[in-house]
């Protein structure tokens, strides 16, 4: 009977080692499905999605007021100066792009996509005086 035990105790250890190399596999299985399952876009999925307003997106600025007109894109204006929240700004180039990351400090976009840039003296009363 004494001999028995050291048996039956040596078989008990491999029963749990079994299970543990089990639990781990299916726990490992568990782990790979989530981490696919964040990798892989859904399959109906477009990028960027138009329903989500993303802190990148940049909305158009609104010109408070427009001077000299030089010329047309897309059937609007163009101006040759305006005031950008409170901002004199002179137009720089057109972009196609409303991205955010794609302007400069100081630059501020208004639809169709004309790009202007803060002048140096930008304070808007010095621009209607002068």
């Amino acid at each position: 009977m004494e001999a028995l035990v050291p048996v039956a105790i040596q078989l008990i250890l491999w029963v749990l080692v079994f299970v543990l190399l089990f639990l781990a596999h299916d726990a490992g299985k568990r782990l790979v499905t989530a981490l696919q399952k964040l990798r892989a876009p859904p399959a109906t999925a477009t990028f960027p999605d138009p329903n989500i307003l993303s802190e990148f997106m940049q909305p158009y600025d609104e010109a408070e007021l427009l001077l000299e007109p030089m010329g047309r894109y897309q059937g609007h204006e163009i101006y040759r100066y305006a005031i950008i929240r409170g901002e004199r700004c002179r137009f720089d180039h057109i972009s196609s792009s409303t991205i955010a990351s794609t302007l400069h400090f100081g630059e501020y976009c208004i639809a169709p996509g004309l790009v202007y840039v803060r002048e140096a003296s930008s304070s808007a009363d010095t621009f209607l005086t002068a």
